[in-house]
């Protein structure tokens, strides 16, 4: 774990928590990109790595395989089944969850054996596996996490629960940034992350940020709604970002692909282009965006969705976007249940 205490510390109520991946064979960190955040924001930030503990062999595993990551998780699962749902603490996202929170505690008792002050809140984010850790450590230290910015995995809301719109209602809602052009090991997201974590850190309004979504048999159309009526932010910027799928087969936005012939991963070539968006309403108080687009040809996908740029705090940009339309909004295979569901890599 990496803590930074800037030389000049601007803010000392909050800090910065990034969960990190890593191997037991690394070599000792000595600073990162978290560090640099630490002297540009004037305040404490932390990156604790090696979330989960890794490569890891299992006493009860016949096999001893070194295991790592979703090897990891594959095993606890297997283990959570075998033993009929008994031990939930024996799945990866519980020790996960606990060492985010024992690294704040430890980041709290250094500070306070050093002389420093002690912040009263702490903003996580963490990527893939550590965004599944962002959100876990978020709801089990509610009063502690101030916000959690999860990277690449954002399916907190898999399904309706009883308590999500109650939960957008209290906090002001959720903010996404759609990324295109990159693939899982992600790029591009670390100036709004910046923009973000200093306006949660110096109270500052962050933007009234809203979208709709619509279709009808001939185009789909998304609506994107900002609203600075009360001294939110006002946008700077707008665009649009389309992509069409390769071939009539599947609906796949993604970057990479397995090759069938080789069984290697390759590029899969879905590039976004920007398109020009088009002011549909405008006040003194509020903007509206808008972006219509017909339907592909047959057999074709297209995914859109609008971006709106923010001036933030200390001359950063944040960039927001809605989520993604996809045209028409139908898949190439029919629904699954049970066994019927099984499949291979493609």
């Amino acid at each position: 774990m990496i803590i930074t205490v800037p030389r000049i510390l601007r803010r000392s109520q909050i800090a910065f928590m990034f969960i990190d991946g890593g191997d037991n064979t690394d070599p000792i960190p000595t600073s990162s990109s978290v560090t640099m955040l630490a002297e540009s924001t004037g305040s404490v930030t932390v990156e604790l790595k090696q979330i989960p503990n890794q490569p890891i062999k299992f006493m009860a595993d016949s096999t001893q395989e070194s295991r790592t990551e979703d090897a990891i998780i594959a095993w606890t699962w297997k283990t959570f089944i075998e033993q009929n749902g008994t031990n939930p603490y024996i799945l990866l996202r519980m020790p996960m969850t606990k060492a985010a929170v024992r690294g704040m505690d430890a980041t709290e008792q250094l500070l306070k054996e050093e002389g420093f002050p002690v912040p009263n809140n702490f903003v996580i984010a963490g990527l893939s596996k550590r965004g599944w850790t962002t959100w876990t450590t978020a709801a089990v230290n509610n009063q502690r996490v101030s916000a959690a910015i999860p990277i690449v995995l954002d399916i907190l809301n898999l399904q309706k629960d009883y308590f999500w719109d109650d939960l957008q209602v209290k906090t002001g809602g959720s903010y996404l940034r759609r990324i295109p052009n990159t693939g899982h090991n992600i790029q591009g997201y670390q100036g709004s992350l910046q923009s973000f974590y200093l306006s949660i850190a110096d109270k500052q309004i962050l933007p009234s940020f809203k979208w709709t979504r619509s279709i009808n048999e001939t185009h789909g159309q998304i609506l994107a709604i900002i609203d600075f009526s009360s001294g939110q932010p006002k946008p700077i910027n707008a665009t649009v970002y389309q992509a069409r799928t390769v071939n009539g087969t599947k609906r796949d936005f993604r970057q990479a692909k397995i090759d069938p012939t080789s069984g290697q991963i390759i590029q899969n070539p879905i590039v976004w282009l920007n398109m020009p968006v088009t002011i549909e309403a405008q006040t003194n108080t509020s903007i509206t965006y808008s972006y219509t687009a017909p339907m592909p040809p047959s057999s074709y996908w297209d995914g859109i969705f609008i971006q709106v740029t923010f001036v933030g705090p200390e001359n950063t940009t944040l960039d927001l976007t809605t989520e993604t339309l996809i045209l028409p909004n139908t898949f190439p295979a029919d629904p699954c249940t049970g066994e019927g569901c099984f499949g291979t890599m493609v």
